[in-house]
């Protein structure tokens, strides 16, 4: 699920069985935790809804059980995507 948090584009992955979100986040810190934290709870509550009106029998797990993970992710180089203007 595409997530902006701060003006970044974040990642969310949910692995329902396991009760893990994986957090995609290029610009994380330990500040941002918090917000994360908060969107999960949003998002948990409205998951919630949206299985019980759709799927017969299929709940999730308490919000208190669910692990918020965040891989780290390899460092972008930007540069990689200039234009060589000699190739124009």
């Amino acid at each position: 699920m595409p997530v902006i948090v701060d003006s970044a584009w974040c990642a969310y992955m949910f692995d329902m069985h396991g009760s893990e979100v994986h957090v995609l986040d290029p610009a994380y810190t330990s500040v941002r935790i918090f917000v994360h934290r908060e969107i999960h709870k949003l998002v948990h509550s409205s998951l919630a809804k949206c299985l019980s009106y759709f799927f017969d029998g299929w709940t999730l797990k308490s919000i208190d059980c669910w692990k918020l993970l965040y891989p780290t992710l390899p460092l972008f180089d930007l540069n990689q995507y200039e234009l060589n203007s000699s190739l124009i």
